[in-house]
């Protein structure tokens, strides 16, 4: 049986081949016979089988280290998978044993960690239970240190309400004294002038002149006529004492005044807000002849406004706008050729500076941009402040801060803050007393009233309006001017006139807008006038808060008859309502 073809070498392939040639010499019927079939053929054929023989082993002996080669290379490949294998198996070892050093670290972190909350929560319920126990302490310490201070209070209110009332005696024995005297003095005169009668009967050419008495009207004391100190603040019944008069000439207290006065100033500014009017026209007419003057202004008006609408109530928000308005203004009194305005109209609550030689004449800029700054205050206070009596502070602070900039102050010492206060006598003339039936058109105009298009706004737009208004007048008048260097263009004692004025105004006269505008100005602004005015402030309260609404409910029900018995004005409840509110917010008694 022959090898397999692939294991034999390529000297037997060669000489299979030859064997397998035709024989001509072996075949006695062949016509041929093979020359070389003989002896030393047969020789050389061992011989040739020989080296087939040996190359034959050679082949098989390279297929053999071919093949010890190849099983090597296969044992080293698998010795070398498996090799790898064992590291992979111990990389994965190493990984599920990290693994599991995690889960553990874990496993023990959340155990730290709600230990941890565990003593938390035990510690934080023991610091409740501390703090609970060190507040209801405070609060027993602070009711019994309350009672005390409303006994003292109490105690307060009615020694000053006594000494009013001793004063208020002292006053009506002063003026009966006064009164006797004066019909005494008047008996003597008529006795006197019989006597020369008839004297001159008996001596014509005898005449003497008689001589004239002049009579002090009289005033009587309440707690909202007291003199004002230096800081606008009235001075306690305690502290009060003759005034001394002084070698300047002083204007009259703007403390105490009567409804003629209070009528004549209030024209006044109505007047000087029609001037303001005509003053914006002059000014506009001026600065069109200047394209460049006019696109200025125009840009200076437009900032003042964005500018007013940045306003917020958060602390240290209003910086930058109101820095912007500031200059805006302070470039506008220094602006080179513009129109120049007579001063002199624009003060009213102060008397106009009067110097000899000096120019009364202003710049018309500044005093444009200043009426449209005191229209934006104005409509702010209106349409913010009248929803959210908070919102009028800000606004209130921008105005007197503006107002009080000696650079915008005319000759850097007249505030022209009566530009502002005019406009306030245009639409909430009630600050001032000024009084007349709502229900009519007279009555309206006359308290303020407003229209749109040519129709008055509805009551509650209106309520609204007052309410806006009166905050933002009270935003304007208790502010403390002691830490500024600025001197105070609206000082406090304009809060306490405008409060005189409405509860001194006859009750029946009075409307739902006086009661809305009271209650706009107190709400909010107690802790502030407390400050300001201590004993005297909280007697003031009790004026506008108890004995105000009181007078007026007694009058209109007198002067409605029966059919009127058991109505109540909502406006004026809701006034007397503010004692509940401050005595629920403040623990403050009235």
């Amino acid at each position: 049986m022959n090898s397999s073809p692939w294991r034999q070498s390529p000297s037997r392939q060669l000489l299979s081949e030859g064997r397998r040639r035709p024989s001509y010499g072996k075949n006695p019927n062949s016509p041929r016979r093979d020359p070389i079939d003989s002896p030393s053929r047969r020789s050389l054929e061992d011989a040739f089988s020989r080296i087939l023989v040996v190359s034959d082993r050679n082949f098989k002996e390279k297929l053999d280290q071919g093949e010890a080669a190849q099983k090597e290379a296969h044992l080293q490949a698998l010795a070398q998978a498996a090799a790898e294998h064992h590291k992979v198996r111990q990389g994965a070892e190493r990984a599920a044993e990290r693994y599991q050093l995690e889960l553990e670290k874990e496993r023990k972190r959340r155990e730290d960690e709600e230990k941890r909350d565990l003593d938390r929560i035990r510690q934080e319920k023991a610091d409740l239970e501390i703090s609970q126990r060190r507040r209801q302490i405070e609060e027993i310490k602070k009711a019994e240190a309350e009672q005390r201070r409303l006994a003292n209070e109490t105690k307060q209110l009615a020694d000053a309400e006594a000494q009013l009332r001793a004063q208020k005696q002292r006053d009506e024995a002063e003026a009966a004294k006064r009164k006797e005297k004066e019909e005494s003095d008047r008996k003597a005169r008529e006795d006197a002038a019989a006597v020369e009668q008839s004297k001159t009967l008996q001596k014509p050419h005898h005449s003497p002149e008689p001589k004239l008495v002049a009579q002090q009207p009289h005033t009587s004391q309440s707690p909202f006529a007291q003199a004002s100190t230096s800081n606008g603040m009235p001075s306690t019944p305690q502290a009060q004492g003759p005034r001394q008069p002084s070698s300047a000439a002083q204007p009259p207290s703007p403390l105490v005044s009567s409804m003629t006065e209070r009528e004549a100033t209030h024209q006044r500014y109505l007047h000087l807000h029609q001037r303001l009017k005509e003053v914006r026209k002059y000014v506009l007419a001026e600065i069109k002849k200047d394209p460049n003057t006019k696109e200025s202004v125009s840009w200076m008006r437009r900032d003042i406004r964005s500018n007013m609408g940045k306003l917020t109530g958060a602390k240290g928000a209003n910086t930058i706008p109101l820095r912007a308005i500031i200059a805006i203004l302070e470039k506008a009194a220094n602006a080179p050729n513009q129109p120049m305005v007579d001063m002199t109209p624009f003060f009213i609550s102060v008397s106009p500076p009067r110097e000899s030689g000096a120019s009364n004449l202003g710049p018309g800029i500044l005093l444009f941009l200043l009426n449209i700054f005191a229209k934006s205050v104005v409509a702010q206070f209106m349409s913010e402040a009248g929803v959210n009596t908070s919102a009028a502070d800000p606004i209130g602070v921008a105005a007197v801060t503006i107002f009080a900039q000696p650079a915008l102050k005319w000759q850097g010492t007249h505030s022209l803050i009566d530009i502002l206060l005019a406009k306030f006598h245009f639409v909430c003339p009630v600050l001032w007393g000024i009084y007349g039936d709502q229900t009519k058109q007279g009555g309206r105009k006359r308290i303020g009233w407003g229209k749109i298009d040519g129709q008055w706004v509805s009551e509650q737009q209106h309520n609204d309006n007052t309410t806006g208004l009166a905050a933002g007048f009270a935003a304007l008048a208790l502010r403390d001017f002691t830490k500024s260097k600025n001197v105070n263009p609206f000082p406090n004692y304009h809060y306490w006139h405008a409060l005189a004025c409405i509860v001194n105004m006859p009750p029946l006269e009075a409307q739902p807008t006086h009661s809305v505008a009271l209650k706009a100005m107190i709400e909010g602004y107690v802790p502030r006038f407390l400050q300001m005015y201590g004993q005297a402030g909280l007697v003031a309260l009790r004026t506008a808060l108890v004995e105000f609404p009181a007078r007026v409910e007694a009058a209109r029900a007198q002067n409605s008859g029966p059919e009127g018995v058991g109505k109540k004005d909502v406006t004026t409840q809701a006034l007397m309502g503010v004692k509940e509110l401050l005595k629920r917010d403040l623990k403050l008694t009235l």
